[in-house]
């Protein structure tokens, strides 16, 4: 009872309080060396086994729920780090793993121009991190590249814009000069004064304890609305979500915990303790440490082999495992926790028959939906309920012929709240201009394809449009802004992907902290959730959960802690420390290009 009441504690302070040592001015400084051993404690540090064989765990049975990124990462690295005697099972209710990440290929013959080009379905692309220092997701994509024997692309940075209120695109400003002529800058020009009154009258190292929304933090360290309508288009980028209800210090990361924590001393920076511990095992990699270096770009992807090419690689080094076993086409209809064998029961039917079958697994790990998690668990786990997600539809346009009203070269733009949008559009990118093509692609320089994102927030209270519905839409939103006629020759087609983004809105932690509750108190440590509803969202943050808890489970039997072994996946508060530059050795920082 004791403990349970610490653990309650300890957890109302990191919710109300975000960092405790941080709210009273002190942050505990990482050692002049990165030597010594890691060890896995409930702080944050985790143990990390390298090579399957020996070790905890002999004799398990492991199931994990869920064939998309983070259930493929998870399978994938379990099978590396457990005992070759852990049997591992992977449920997928569809006929393909993968998830949301799809890459279709289409024969074409639009205007003349015959070919084979690929469409990216879901994630086109993943984010470099390569001048992060609060984030160190893309050393686990390294990682995995190599053992998959992929090749990570990165190309040149292109310019991104944004969308003003008269439906005219303008490039974000990189340079003093362009500041100077951004009509975006000149919108926002009094958050400056505002930032600066504030910054003068809070007390740095204070984190704040009500829970903001991104619009409503925003608004209160600048002053500006200009400001939030800005960052609104960022959130519909990203989550596809409403900026006046995700939550501010889960979204927006870096910038929310940095501008309340004090500053370091110089040649230092703050990042989260787990990060720092997660950086410090993987740049002991030289082959990942050199992938890092190299990468250049803000993004990063599979080249001509598509994103899909990660998964397929994935699902292939599993089948090649023995003691991993796929199911495919195999929905689970129940799971159930056996308090006398600390086991979990996993009910599933077949997609081929009205069967249905049971097996017991000594952990599960839950990469679904909360909301689809508490359907399926008894006892119920309705604090998983509450948790939301939105749903886009995605439409590729290839055109035959370069279409001259589209800037040259760029990323593509995002689409703020307050402009006209009868589409519901939430940005359109120029997968042409990033190099996202197949290898029997027509070249670039004869055509253009696009990638338009719909709905997101938009699609609460509303039926989504028939995909032929949406072709037309995106069609009107590229004609508006781009000025490609309708009428002009293109292959399009369309996807809705329902519940596809989770929204991690106001309260986010405190949801979290009662999940995590629930979970150890009905199932003991023996069901474990991730992905973006626990963790972050997008493609890379999947491949890092998966990392974090197949590392986390290959430790779990060595801890006796109940608070270590009832580990559930789900993490709450932050504790940051103080890092030496010098120490970051997988970025190249500005202030060692100085000296």
């Amino acid at each position: 009872m004791g403990m349970q009441l610490r653990r309650r504690a300890k957890k109302l302070v990191d919710v109300m309080g975000g960092v405790r040592r941080a709210t009273d001015g002190i942050l505990p400084r990482a050692g002049q060396s990165w030597t010594g051993t890691l060890v896995g404690l409930r702080s944050g540090q985790r143990r990390w086994a390298t090579t399957a064989g020996g070790g905890c765990g002999e004799g398990r049975r492991i199931a994990v729920i869920g064939g998309g990124l983070t259930g493929l990462t998870t399978a994938y690295r379990l099978a590396k780090q457990q005992p070759q005697s852990t049997k591992i099972t992977l449920y997928e209710s569809l006929n393909r793993l993968g998830g949301w990440i799809q890459t279709d290929y289409a024969d074409v013959d639009v205007g003349g121009v015959r070919g084979r080009i690929s469409l990216e379905r879901g994630a086109r692309t993943l984010s470099s991190l390569h001048t992060s220092t609060w984030r160190f997701d893309d050393l686990a994509l390294y990682d995995l590249a190599n053992d998959l024997g992929l090749e990570v692309v990165s190309h040149e940075d292109a310019p991104r814009f944004i969308l003003h209120a008269d439906q005219k695109l303008e490039a974000l400003p990189t340079t003093a000069r362009e500041m100077l002529r951004s009509r975006t800058v000149r919108k926002c020009l009094w958050a400056g004064p505002g930032y600066a009154l504030k910054r003068i009258l809070s007390r740095r190292g204070s984190v704040p304890v009500e829970d903001l929304s991104v619009a409503d933090w925003i608004r209160k360290v600048t002053m500006s609305r200009a400001v939030v309508d800005t960052a609104s288009a960022l959130m519909h980028g990203i989550y596809g979500g409403d900026v006046e209800e995700l939550s501010a210090r889960t979204v927006l990361g870096a910038m929310f915990w940095r501008y309340h924590l004090p500053s370091p001393p110089r040649g230092f920076v703050v990042m989260p303790k787990a990060e720092m511990v997660f950086l410090r095992q993987m740049s002991a990699d030289p082959a990942v440490r050199s992938l890092a270096l190299g990468r250049k770009g803000a993004l990063l992807h599979f080249g001509t082999a598509g994103m899909e090419s990660l998964t397929r690689a994935l699902e292939t080094a599993l089948r090649d495992r023995s003691n991993v076993e796929i199911r495919t086409g195999c929905p689970v209809e129940g799971i159930s926790h056996n308090a006398e064998s600390s086991s979990v029961t996993v009910r599933t039917s077949s997609s081929s028959s009205s069967s249905s079958s049971s097996s017991s697994y000594d952990k599960v790990i839950a990469t679904i939906p909360p909301p689809t998690l508490a359907r399926l668990t008894s006892p119920s786990l309705r604090s998983l309920l509450p948790f939301e997600s939105v749903s886009v539809m995605t439409v590729n346009l290839w055109y035959p012929r370069r279409q001259p009203r589209k800037p040259d070269r760029g990323f593509g733009y995002l689409i703020p709240r307050g402009v006209p949008n009868p589409e519901l559009a939430l940005g359109v990118f120029f997968d042409s201009d990033v190099a996202v093509v197949g290898p029997e692609e027509p070249p670039r320089e004869q055509g253009t394809k696009l990638f338009v994102l719909l709905g997101g927030h938009h699609y609460r209270g509303l039926d989504p449009p028939s995909e032929t519905r949406a072709v037309q839409q995106a069609k009107s939103v590229v004609q508006r802004h781009l000025s490609i006629p309708l009428d002009e020759p293109c292959f399009a087609q369309a996807r809705l992907a329902i519940d596809c983004i989770p929204q991690p809105l106001v309260g986010h932690e405190a949801r979290l902290a009662r999940a995590d509750d629930e979970l150890r108190s009905l199932f003991h440590g023996s069901l474990v959730v991730a992905g973006g509803f626990y963790s972050r969202v997008g493609a890379l943050a999947a491949i890092r959960a998966g990392y974090d808890t197949a590392a986390r489970l290959a430790s779990d039997d060595n801890l006796d802690d109940d608070d270590d072994r009832f580990y559930t996946g789900i993490e709450t508060g932050l504790e940051c420390v103080e890092v030496a530059e010098r120490d970051i050795t997988v970025r190249t920082l500005a202030s060692r290009k100085e000296k």
